[in-house]
């Protein structure tokens, strides 16, 4: 599990890794009088398997890993509600190759939209947060009152107030034989 930008070293032994990222809530819109503002969207997972010798090189020793921040919360007062902002993508870069999960927007700022921050979602229904690949399961942040829920998670929208923020992203590296 990485949770913050660095880098990855390849264990010498390994055959395969599974690369899985995920990208950064965006923060919640800030609220008005009038109209609430609206939770930010969810990052978004990616994932490959490399097979070393053939998808990357035997010489390779490492990647290159960025996690995005989350989304920042949107201002918001009695007269106006802005919107948050989106948050970060995840990457991982080898030789030959990038990987992204891309971050979620932010929330409309005094709009009248809910102001759950939203979950992660892998695509096969809106309830599952969570990715499996090769036999191991990767978790998303679910719906969020405050800030986002980590990893990836969207933050609250605001009521005559500003918006959360939205979580963090994170990357996983797996390397197996």
């Amino acid at each position: 599990t990485i949770n913050s930008t660095g880098s990855y070293t390849i264990p010498r032994w390994c055959d395969y890794l599974d690369l899985i990222v995920l990208g950064a809530g965006g923060g919640g819109g800030g609220g008005n009088a009038a109209l609430s503002g609206t939770g930010g969207n969810p990052g978004t997972f990616n994932s490959v398997t490399l097979q070393r010798g053939v998808d990357i090189a035997w010489t390779a020793t490492s990647f290159s890993v960025t996690v995005g921040g989350g989304g920042g919360g949107g201002t918001g007062n009695f007269a106006l509600g802005l919107a948050g902002t989106a948050g970060g993508s995840t990457t991982i870069n080898w030789g030959g190759g990038t990987l992204s999960g891309n971050g979620g927007g932010g929330g409309g700022g005094g709009n009248g939209g809910s102001r759950t921050g939203k979950a992660v979602t892998t695509g096969n229904t809106n309830s599952n947060r969570d990715l499996a690949l090769n036999g191991q399961t990767y978790v998303g942040g679910g719906t969020s009152t405050g800030a986002g829920s980590a990893p990836g998670g969207g933050g609250y929208g605001g009521s005559s107030s500003n918006g959360q923020a939205g979580a963090a992203g994170r990357a996983w590296v797996r390397a197996y034989q």
